[in-house]
């Protein structure tokens, strides 16, 4: 999984690395702007009792900023959880 890069990132960031089961990690850079969604979009993912993603649907893919192969078999994403609470990944 690739890290996010600064020129990817609009405004100023904060650097965030978010840590998988698996050991590997990923690059964050967290800023304090709300990424706006279409009224109406729908952001669906289902986990199994790991909490690891099984299916996940295109709106959930945009919106986490994983690619479509990355979202499966990972730990689900959270912006409210520590380190997301006070902003927004990209």
């Amino acid at each position: 999984m690739q890290d996010m890069r600064p020129e990817d990132v609009r405004g100023e960031w904060r650097e965030y690395y978010w840590n998988y089961f698996d050991g590997t990690s990923r690059r964050l850079l967290i800023t304090d702007e709300e990424t706006r969604f279409p009224t109406g979009e729908l952001i669906v993912s289902q986990t199994d009792v790991a909490g690891i993603i099984t299916m996940c649907n295109e709106a959930f893919v945009h919106m986490s900023g994983f690619s479509r192969g990355e979202d499966p078999g990972r730990a689900p994403f959270d912006p409210a959880s520590p380190g997301h609470a006070q902003g927004r990944v990209r």
